[in-house]
This record gives C-alpha cells, sequence and structure tokens, in this order.
C-alpha cells in the first residue's frame, strides 16, 4: 500500500474526507504511508499503529495486540482509504 499520487486523483468531498480522519487508525495509516519510502505491507502500518496505540516499541508488542489492529486495518480502514483515493490498497 502507498499514497495515491502516480494516478489522476478526484478528492473526496469535504464530509467524506472529515469522516475518513476521524478515526485516529486512519490518521495513522496515511502518516505512515508517507513517510514510507516504499510501498508498505498490511503488517506494517498494522505494527506501527499497534505500538502507536500501545506506547510501546514494534519490538515490545505482543501478537494479540498486533492482531487486533490488523485485523481491523484489514477488514475496515484499507477499503475506506481504498475507496475514497487517499491510498493504493490491494486487499487480495
Amino acid at each position: 500500500m502507498s499514497i495515491s499520487e502516480q494516478r489522476e486523483y478526484t478528492p473526496p468531498e469535504k464530509d467524506e474526507f472529515y469522516d475518513l480522519l476521524s478515526n485516529h487508525r486512519r490518521r495513522y495509516v496515511i502518516h505512515f504511508c508517507k513517510q514510507a519510502d516504499e510501498p508498505l505491507t498490511l503488517s506494517d502500518p498494522a505494527e506501527m499503529v499497534a505500538a502507536r496505540e500501545q506506547d510501546k516499541s514494534v519490538p515490545e508488542l505482543t501478537s494479540a495486540e498486533r492482531k487486533r489492529v490488523y485485523t481491523s486495518l484489514q477488514q475496515t480502514h484499507l477499503d475506506r482509504l481504498a475507496s475514497a483515493g487517499m491510498i493504493d490498497y490491494d486487499g487480495d
């Protein structure tokens, strides 16, 4: 996944934009994608978001902490960001 930059981008409507940014996990994903030098796998932002939420380093995270965020991103947040054109994400 990466920030949408290479294709024609139509920004979301203002209400949708604010709705997308209303969730901290989606804000973190956008931030981490923007900072990345190369495309990320789903595990990358999941670990970074979990570490930020738990105020821990990535190696200190438990598998349950990782899995909780991974599942949330996979089932909800990444598809919403991709549908709005804010990130490139292929859930397959």
